[in-house]
């Protein structure tokens, strides 16, 4: 899909100007084939996965909802702040 191309890899902004991460995958509506989530986090090779940890032990990336996504260009501007460590 093309919107999974342009999207894996790309650095993530939040509304402070903070860098998040690389969006590592998305998640879409299987009705629609409309995208809900981004998974965003830190790789050393932008577009291949990795294990994700999630929130509980340590949090390795974060899902953001594509509602909070303001812009897509070079990056993605998302609303709001978010966290995600790196390894």
């Amino acid at each position: 899909m093309r919107i999974l191309r342009d999207l894996i890899g790309k650095p993530v902004i939040d509304s402070s100007a903070k860098h998040i991460g690389e969006v590592l995958d998305v998640e879409f509506d299987e009705e629609s084939g409309e995208v809900t989530t981004l998974i965003v986090g830190h790789s050393k090779r932008p577009g291949v996965l990795r294990k994700i940890k999630w929130l509980g032990g340590e949090e390795k990336a974060v899902r953001i909802p594509y509602s909070n996504v303001v812009a897509i260009e070079d990056m993605v501007l998302v609303e709001g702040r978010w966290v995600s460590r790196e390894d």
